[in-house]
């Protein structure tokens, strides 16, 4: 800017001191021109009586000249004239400039200018020393001309044309000058290679806090180029800070809280400062800072090296520590809770268990019916601990991803009148009551997995009597058929309310009441018991089925526990309600009279536990089977090879011999039939290795 003024200030006084000559003062000297040469042709044409060529002449001279409208030749001896051109145009011009075409006595030809308007030009036409009348030019009024004509014409013209121009040759010449002149380009190649080479960012300023010089590692930081950053303040950039803390001793001299400023005032290296940036990307990360002055002239500071060490990612591994520390000792205090109250609900089964068979083998009894009594609390005690086990084996199968859900037709009404069949002893001994509700038409049949939802109502069904004393439970069935996808996750569903009037809970308690190992509070684990794993397994079930489970509780009213299911129905399912429900069920079908019977079988069963071999050479005698025994893998092959088995049962963890050795060596040596695992190991993943191994089925004991 400052080059171009000059130069248009210089070029201002040439045109003023008239070393430029103005552009209007060359257009009436070349109009003054044309005009004198008009007039002599004339002149001419007039001595010769060569009228006609004299029109041929002026309207070439009309046509040729863009600028020229028209002409007109006026004869003072009977003042008549001839226009050539444009003649209303001729007329309207004649009429406003009256006073300044009059011709003043025989004025020389040499002074045309004082005879002319800016427009206008008439020169007087003699033959001999007599004048015979005037020939007059009209041009284009100013008025007329288009604003890029008036522009061409104006004086200021060639001052912005030589502007403008020179102000973008200067602005390429001076750009490329100052490329030369960047103070960058004097590091050396090698050494700016070595700097681009850090991981670590670096910033080298001036006195004025202008970046000079950036590495590689924070152009790539701010998203921005190397020489875009030359000469910015290195202030500009979107800085935090926690607090203002400068080290230096002359602090009253510093009004900054960046170190660099300071190490600039104070000439003396600051280090271990804080800072948060955000990156090219929004991410905000966090520097550990250290500022070295280089010194100029005076001892005083000249620039600064700045050094920007990213700590970001040490802060957040320090952060998730933190956080695997509390969840280390979250899960360590859930795993104390959870052994402690599996080993109450252990012990207690266990003791009921060991104590009767001690009475037993020891004949206290003194009737049959203390027997039976003794023997169904051990069966009741062993059911209990059976369902302990399984809890723990379900919730690992959930959490581990290996649970299958299976899409079978089944009843839902038909399930929950069975839970709530087998469970209303539980409410009867209490002396509450368990009601099912069927609240309209649900469908008869249901694609679903019955087992899962059968565990499922079992769990909230038993929990809701287990914390009620007073009133009842109330299972409500419903469908919502008409629900659309857009309002629910779910979409149409079939939902089960469990609801009861027992201790309820807190809103934080309902929060917490779906995590494993976790009841309301602690006080409610030693009045009702438990493990606190039934509702966190139903809740992955109902997950793991495509549905959820939602409670809503009030302290010392009750809760209402709702499970969501997809409601997907086989083609023939019919929609009933709760009086044609009850109705259809076969309430007369009972298994528990009949007896399987197996004839001329004959099954090996291989465990070295002499206890399962007598179970169950007791179990399958009495249904027609005949059993052989072996005490681990060796003898079980040895008695395959000897005698002809229809199936053979066989023990995992076994000495000498285990199973998957014995079920390498039968398959080898011809065995088709099946052969069974029976383990007491059900974690994930164990079945596959079994079914590997060459076993046909696996059953848990």
């Amino acid at each position: 800017m400052g080059l171009s003024s000059l130069t248009v200030s210089v070029l201002l006084l040439a045109i003023f001191i008239k070393l430029i000559p103005s552009s209007d003062k060359l257009v009436a000297d070349n109009r003054a021109s044309l005009a004198e040469s008009v007039a002599s042709a004339v002149t001419l044409f007039l001595q010769a009586e060569e009228f006609e060529k004299i029109q041929l002449h002026i309207d070439f001279i009309v046509e040729r000249n863009d600028d020229l409208v028209a002409s007109r030749i006026f004869r003072v001896s009977d003042e008549s004239d001839v226009v050539f051109g444009d003649q209303a145009l001729v007329a309207d011009i004649l009429a406003e400039n009256s006073e300044s075409l009059v011709v003043a006595g025989m004025a020389d030809i040499k002074n045309v200018d004082i005879l002319s308007t800016k427009d206008i030009i008439q020169v007087p036409l003699s033959i001999g020393v007599e004048r015979w009348g005037v020939v007059t030019l009209f041009y284009k009024q100013t008025s007329q001309l288009s604003w890029i004509e008036r522009a061409r014409n104006s004086a200021y013209a060639p001052v912005f044309f030589v502007g403008s121009l020179c102000f973008l040759l200067f602005y390429w010449y001076l750009g490329r000058m100052l490329q030369q002149l960047n103070p960058s380009s004097a590091v050396p190649g090698r050494v700016r290679s070595a700097l681009d080479t850090l991981a670590e960012a670096l910033l080298v300023i001036n006195a004025k806090g202008e970046i000079v010089l950036a590495n590689k590692a924070f152009t790539h930081l701010v998203g921005t180029e190397p020489e875009d950053l030359i000469g910015v303040s290195s202030n500009n950039f979107d800085w935090e800070f926690d607090s203002c803390q400068n080290n230096g001793d002359d602090l009253d001299q510093i009004d900054s809280c960046y170190p660099w400023d300071e190490a600039l005032a104070t000439s003396k290296t600051i280090t271990n400062s804080m800072l948060w940036l955000k990156d090219s990307t929004g991410k905000r990360r966090k520097f550990l800072v250290n500022c070295s002055p280089v010194m100029g002239n005076a001892d005083k500071a000249g620039g600064v090296l700045i050094s920007l060490d990213d700590v970001t990612l040490l802060e957040e591994v320090e952060l998730q520590l933190i956080r695997s520390k509390e969840e280390a000792e979250l899960a360590n205090r859930a795993k104390s809770s959870f052994l402690s109250n599996m080993s109450h609900e252990i012990r207690t089964p266990m003791t009921a268990i060991l104590g009767f068979t001690e009475v037993l083998k020891r004949g206290y009894d003194s009737d049959s019916d203390s027997t039976k009594k003794h023997l169904d609390t051990i069966s009741s005690s062993g059911a209990h601990l059976l369902e302990l086990i399984n809890d723990v084996l379900d919730l690992s199968k959930v959490e581990s991803g290996v649970l299958e859900i299976e899409e079978i037709a089944c009843q839902p009404y038909k399930i929950v009148h069975d839970v709530v069949t087998v469970l209303d002893v539980k409410a009867k001994e209490k002396e509450i009551f368990l009601d099912i509700v069927v609240d309209g038409d649900i469908p008869d049949q249901l694609t679903s997995d019955p087992s899962r939802i059968r565990q499922i109502i079992t769990n909230l069904v038993g929990n809701a009597i287990k914390f009620t004393t007073e009133g009842g439970v109330t299972v409500k069935v419903h469908a919502n058929r008409d629900q659309s996808p857009v309002s629910s996750p779910i979409g149409k569903t079939i939902v089960f309310d469990v609801s009861d009037t027992g201790i309820g809970m807190t809103e934080k308690q309902c929060d917490s009441i779906f995590e494993a190992f976790v009841q309301a509070d602690s006080s409610i684990t030693r009045r009702f018991g438990g493990t606190g794993l039934g509702l966190s397994i139903s809740k992955k079930l109902a997950v793991a089925m495509g549905g959820d489970i939602t409670v809503s509780s009030v302290p010392g009213s009750g809760s209402v526990f709702s499970v969501e299911l997809p409601l997907i129905c086989p083609e023939e399912t019919q929609w009933l309600s709760e009086s044609e429900l009850v109705d259809s069920l076969d309430l007369s079908e009972n298994d528990s009279g009949r007896q399987w019977l197996i004839e001329n079988k004959h099954v090996l069963v291989v465990d070295d536990a002499l206890e399962n071999r007598e179970l169950l050479t007791l179990v399958l005698n009495e249904i027609g089977i005949t059993v052989d025994c072996a005490e681990n893998g060796a003898l079980g092959v040895e008695a395959f090879e000897v005698d002809r088995y229809d199936a053979v049962l066989m023990d995992i963890q076994m000495p000498v011999m285990d199973g998957y050795e014995a079920v390498v060596l039968m398959r080898e040596k011809g065995a088709t039939v099946p052969i069974v695992a029976l383990t007491a190991n059900a974690m994930k993943g164990f079945e596959k290795k079994v079914l590997d191994a060459g076993f046909s089925h696996y059953q848990t004991k």
